[in-house]
């Protein structure tokens, strides 16, 4: 039988990343390259094991590390707007592109249902939290009851089947043995763990969220 991919999961590589992980940014405007210092948000990760799949933690997977903390603010005003957990919408702006220190296309995240942004709003972020709401409101209206299949549709639902056998995330994928997003719905499972044991577990983020109003 033949294996099929969708757009979304065929771009994962390496270790299973976000929706942007294989695009190619474009050169950048050699008039705007240059940017303010960050304000930086210092992110602790002390997992030892890697709830997705079970194996142990290495430091490829590890997300300890300094990040735009302005950009992680916008993430959380979205979310408030649009009505997502801020823990679950940082979860994905951690996965897809590490808050912005990874150059990725962030027009990728558009929503059928996405109308202007918002006055007030960055349009990354917002961009990227509409999509996350959209996403699982039609995995529940699929039939989807947990949590973790409903966070997949907004990474694809097809199947991973390499040429080259490789792992991800400690999941052997083959041609012959390919990941079935619907039935293994490992992003899914990686935001809920980089929700609930980095996201979650740090408590300066924590009250970092609070005061976002």
């Amino acid at each position: 039988m033949a294996t099929t991919t969708s757009p979304l999961a065929a771009m994962l590589s390496g270790q299973l990343g976000g929706i942007a992980d294989s695009i190619q940014p474009a050169p950048p405007d050699l008039h705007t390259a240059v940017q303010a210092p960050q304000d930086l948000f210092h992110l602790h990760d002390k997992r030892k094991v890697f709830r997705a799949t079970g194996v142990p933690m290495v430091s490829k997977y590890s997300k300890a590390g300094a990040y735009d903390q302005n950009f992680m603010k916008e993430i959380v005003k979205a979310a408030n707007h649009v009505g997502v957990d801020p823990n679950l919408a940082l979860a994905v702006g951690l996965q897809e592109g590490n808050f912005k220190k990874h150059d990725i296309n962030y027009s990728l995240f558009q929503s059928p249902a996405t109308e202007a942004t918002p006055e007030g709003l960055d349009e990354d972020a917002y961009r990227l939290t509409k999509l996350l709401k959209d996403k699982m409101q039609e995995g529940k209206q699929m039939g989807f009851r947990d949590e973790a299949r409903q966070i997949q549709m907004f990474n694809g639902m097809g199947k991973l089947g390499p040429e080259t056998p490789t792992s991800y995330y400690g999941i052997k994928v083959s041609k012959e043995s390919p990941l079935n997003m619907r039935h293994n719905p490992v992003y899914g499972r990686v935001i809920q763990d980089l929700r609930d044991n980095v996201i979650k577990a740090n408590p300066d983020l924590q009250k970092f969220i609070a005061t976002v109003k």
